[in-house]
């Protein structure tokens, strides 16, 4: 993974949202939120339902602006109209329903319609459609209906359709959770290459094993920030992660119960191997007590 620059791609400053501005029924979905993405990072944002995280992600691409505060994409500020179509370039997003993005009746005429209307130049265009479908590895589907494709296939065809357009910044808004286990598998493998050769990628999950792969989570709270650090740093706290109202992932809470009834068995761990791993250390030691005991 490329090592993030010390200047951040994106800043957000003191940023708050109002749904419904003086209306009775106004919503503060974002409340003061201070951020900083770097180039090159995996940003996993987390959070229960309203906590205002897909509101924060559409602030990315100009598809919100702020009620107050800022929101700067590569120096740019998203408050200016003018700057809208530079920073949609700039911030590719896919969301939960690939169906609601895709728009055309032939799998690589839906992958070329993002740059063509770009203006992209025919040779080009065609360079990038091939080199899109083939990082998602869909090559062999380009002439396919996309209604005839699986939900994982149509997701890559979503990512396809904004990689073709070669963003500086990838938005997953809540891009997997409709996806069974093997097609989300997919899916982030293409992400996390992509983001290996240098994409910036922020992911908007209500999934815990996926935030274990980033590289920074934060957690969202009524608007706020609530936790952020590695994915160690956070999801390993699990009494702070449920009174947020989110669970962790399945190896952290075994280790949880683990330390609970040992206290000398480590409560810090994030997958199978590592518990795995934890449970054989101990194996020699507990078997010699036993034998100890026994003589």
């Amino acid at each position: 993974m490329p090592v993030p620059s010390n200047e951040p791609i994106i800043a957000i400053r003191g940023l708050s949202h109002t749904y419904g501005v003086g209306t009775t029924g106004s919503i503060h979905a974002l409340d003061g939120v201070d951020l900083d993405i770097f180039p090159g990072e995996y940003l996993a944002i987390l959070g229960h339902n309203g906590s205002g995280k897909s509101t924060l992600a559409r602030h990315l691409n100009v598809l919100l602006r702020p009620t107050a505060g800022e929101v700067w994409v590569k120096g740019l500020d998203t408050r200016v109209p003018e700057n809208t179509w530079t920073i949609r370039r700039s911030v590719g997003m896919v969301f939960q329903v690939p169906d609601n993005q895709i728009v055309a009746s032939i799998v690589e005429e839906d992958v070329a319609f993002g740059p063509e209307n770009l203006g992209v130049p025919e040779e080009e265009l065609h360079q990038r459609v091939e080199w899109a479908l083939g990082a998602v590895g869909l090559l062999d589907l380009r002439q396919r209906e996309p209604h005839r494709l699986s939900a994982g296939q149509k997701q890559r065809v979503a990512l396809a359709g904004v990689m073709a357009m070669k963003p500086d910044i990838l938005v997953l808004d809540e891009a997997t959770s409709m996806l069974d286990p093997e097609a989300r598998r997919e899916v982030l493998a293409v992400v996390h290459s992509l983001n290996r050769e240098g994409l910036t990628v922020v992911a908007i999950t209500h999934l815990m094993d996926e935030a274990t792969d980033a590289g920074r989570v934060i957690v969202l709270q009524a608007g706020k920030i609530g936790l952020e650090g590695t994915p160690r740093q956070v999801l390993t706290r699990v009494e702070e992660m449920r009174k947020l109202q989110l669970d962790v992932p399945q190896a952290t809470e075994l280790a949880y119960l683990l330390h609970q009834r040992d206290p000398s068995f480590p409560r810090d761990l994030l997958t199978v191997h590592e518990v795995v791993d934890a449970v054989r250390q101990r194996a020699p030691a507990r078997a010699f007590q036993q034998g100890q005991a026994a003589e």
